[in-house]
């Protein structure tokens, strides 16, 4: 049973952090396409500065997130453990 839960949250890290790469393949895709047009720039440089800020802050905030509800959900399973274990020996 462990194995199979490790297994499903690695995985699920793992589409995580591939959609996070795919999301910053296409950012910088379409960073590259808006500043080709010269009609474009000052727009440009706005959503930039928007840009880099926000990626930085979602990947840390999301890595945060993930790394809580794994600790909460390793805690929540090993209390019941515990509670099954000391059921066990009471009987």
């Amino acid at each position: 049973m462990y194995e199979r839960c490790c297994s499903m949250i690695k995985k699920k890290l793992q589409e995580t952090i591939l959609i996070i790469l795919i999301g910053i393949v296409i950012t910088q895709l379409n960073v590259n396409a808006v500043e080709a047009s010269s009609n474009l720039v000052i727009l440009t440089n706005a959503t930039f500065k928007w840009s880099d800020f926000i990626w930085p802050v979602a990947i840390v905030g999301g890595s945060i997130v993930l790394t809580l509800s794994y600790v909460s959900w390793r805690k929540y399973k090993g209390n019941q453990n515990q509670r099954k274990n000391s059921e066990r020996q009471n009987d």
